[in-house]
């Protein structure tokens, strides 16, 4: 989370923004843009092997999808146990949309930079933005559309690149519903009390 806001401050457009604005920029794309660079890392790391499913978890450990052999640390295996059925559906969606389709595009750096500025500067369903911050959106919107055309166009030169851009955006829209099947989960084993959570930061995350 502190990488990937020192790298939002490291944009012109966003440091200028007021305290309130950048935070919910950045509550918005941080889950979101998370899950596609750790999937992104994972595939540069693991290759391409269509039988390699292991996740990057963190920096030094990384979940094999293959396997439900799973411990995690003060949480009873029994009760793990209990809620893997749960696990299972996220884990087929992360597989069949997002790790799959990264495997078969392998996103260059500048394509997984334009999948971040495009999440933070699509701000429509972010409530109690300043309408400064929307112009500056709309703006930027712009700017990146031109910049990724040329991107394609003379450095890639590729002389229709429409397929590959939906390819990659829908991306973003799997990466959302993951989220949401995630936030569903969570509250199923809240209900139930299958098990019992602390999440440090919670204000930047919506169970």
């Amino acid at each position: 989370m502190i990488e990937l806001a020192k790298m939002l401050m490291c944009c012109d457009r966003f440091a200028s923004l007021p305290f309130e604005d950048k935070f919910l920029l950045y509550k918005n794309v941080r889950p979101i843009f998370q899950n596609l660079e750790r999937h992104w890392s994972s595939v540069l790391l693991f290759k391409i092997d269509y039988d390699d499913w292991r996740l990057l978890h963190d920096d030094k450990t990384a979940i094999d999808f293959t396997s439900m052999r799973l411990k995690f640390k003060d949480v009873d295996p029994e009760t793990f146990n209990a809620t893997a059925p749960l696990w299972i559906p996220i884990r087929d969606k992360n597989i069949k949309f997002l790790m799959c389709p990264m495997k078969t595009l392998q996103l260059t750096e500048y394509e997984i930079a334009f999948l971040l500025a495009h999440i933070l500067w699509t701000v429509q369903d972010i409530n109690g933005l300043s309408e400064n911050a929307i112009r500056i959106s709309e703006e930027t919107t712009e700017q990146i559309a031109g910049e990724l055309h040329n991107y394609y166009a003379y450095e890639m030169r590729l002389s229709n690149y429409a397929p590959r851009l939906v390819k990659i955006t829908k991306l973003i829209d799997a990466a959302k519903e993951i989220r949401h099947a995630k936030q569903d989960m969570w509250t199923i084993a809240k209900i139930f009390d299958m098990f019992r959570f602390e999440i440090v930061g919670s204000e930047l995350i919506e169970l």
